[in-house]
């Protein structure tokens, strides 16, 4: 199936009309990847589809896998953390591998126990620790 210029710019497939930008088109509805990488493989099965039944019905095999299998890590795992609860947990770290002379590794060693021995999100844990170790007014 090949789709000749005008066809492929009339179906926005990558970019949409009237300003040639990504948004509104089928790529940016479809694009949910998290990397680079997966945004270009994205692009690339839409710009040239799959022909042969047989690799349509291989590829939606394996993505009904993956998605089966999200579900059931997704069921496991806590959800991600915001920027803003990475950024608190990387200062509380860093204060602690400063003040104490701990690894990188000891420090979110002693943030998740902190974590684990109040029953907190580790993100609360590093508020804890860094409102601790602020001066009072």
């Amino acid at each position: 199936m090949e789709l000749d210029a005008a066809a492929r710019r009339n179906l926005e497939l990558t970019e949409n009309l009237r300003t040639g930008e990504k948004r509104g088109s089928l790529l940016w509805v479809l694009d949910k990847t998290k990397t680079p990488m997966g945004g270009r493989m994205l692009r690339s099965w839409v710009e040239r589809p799959l022909l042969s039944p047989v690799a349509i019905r291989r590829r939606l095999a394996a993505v009904e896998e993956l998605l089966r299998l999200g579900e059931e890590a997704g069921a496991l795992l806590p959800p991600r953390r915001s920027r803003e609860e990475r950024e608190v947990v990387e200062r509380a770290k860093e204060r602690l591998m400063a003040r104490n002379g701990m690894t990188e590794e000891e420090a979110h060693r002693a943030l998740r126990r902190r974590s684990m021995d109040r029953r907190i999100p580790l993100a609360d844990a590093a508020r804890m620790l860094l409102d601790e170790e602020r001066p009072a007014p």
